[in-house]
């Protein structure tokens, strides 16, 4: 009966009805699938947005770490290059020595990057507007930095310095103690005022004590220049690193 009723109900519609009803259901149809999509846009939008957050997050969080490991060894190699005892330096070699692998660690070279490189190129490392391909280098420079240090200590560089300046002190002592011909008043000049100035001789020293002295200056210029270039080399890092996690936390704030 029930189908009978609805089949005569459908009779009953005049084509202006179904052309009303079709659009109907057109439209209803039509409200519905812009609906469902602009939810999953909304839902992959926000998911977007979440995603994005966690990965500045953890690039605000590793950029934070690796500075802090970075100001950690960079102090490491300052109190190495003030320290005087060896037996200090060893403790600080060894501390700098775990801050290193720890710091090669956060720059594990990133995927597809040539593992073939160029000695420390600074075209790449001072670039200023990205980081890529930098990993590989930063870790071939740490590497190289922790062994030039470790080569300072092995070499006993800073004992030899302070003991090269002790002896170049006792040195210049005998040297002035032991002349051949002391220094002594040969004559007088005058100045524009009219006032006596005496005029001294050149002190003729001991050639065998002049080699000797000029031998510890030698030492102690090679030594000197030794540690200026480590510590060249300390600023150079700090360089690299400022210029690396600046480019970091400028793609943390863009959410890449």
């Amino acid at each position: 009966m029930e189908l009978e009723n609805f089949i005569q109900f459908i009779k009953s519609f005049e084509p202006n009805d179904w052309v009303v009803m079709v659009s109907a259901i057109i439209s209803a149809g039509s409200a519905f699938y812009l609906g469902y999509k602009n939810k999953k846009f909304e839902e992959k939008w926000k998911q977007k947005q979440i995603d994005a957050d966690l990965v500045a997050k953890s690039r605000i969080q590793w950029i934070q770490e690796a500075r802090k490991h970075t100001a950690d060894l960079i102090s490491l190699y300052y109190k190495i290059l003030n320290e005087d005892n060896q037996n200090e330096i060893y403790k600080l070699i060894s501390l700098a020595r775990e801050k290193n692998e720890l710091l090669i660690l956060y720059f594990g070279p990133e995927k597809g990057e040539n593992q073939y490189i160029k000695e420390n190129d600074k075209d790449i490392l001072m670039n200023e507007f990205n980081n890529k391909g930098k990993n590989v280098y930063i870790i071939n420079f740490l590497e190289r930095l922790f062994y030039d240090f470790l080569k300072y200590y092995k070499n006993g560089i800073k004992p030899k310095q302070k003991y090269l300046r002790k002896q170049l002190k006792n040195a210049e002592k005998e040297l002035y103690s032991n002349l051949l011909e002391p220094q002594h008043v040969i004559d007088y000049e005058y100045d524009e005022y009219g006032n006596e100035k005496p005029i001294y001789s050149i002190p003729l020293l001991d050639p065998k004590l002049e080699i000797q002295m000029k031998k510890i200056e030698d030492n102690l210029i090679v030594t000197n220049k030794e540690i200026r270039e480590l510590q060249q080399s300390i600023k150079y890092f700090r360089d690299i690193m400022r210029l690396y996690l600046k480019i970091e936390w400028r793609k943390a704030k863009r959410g890449e």
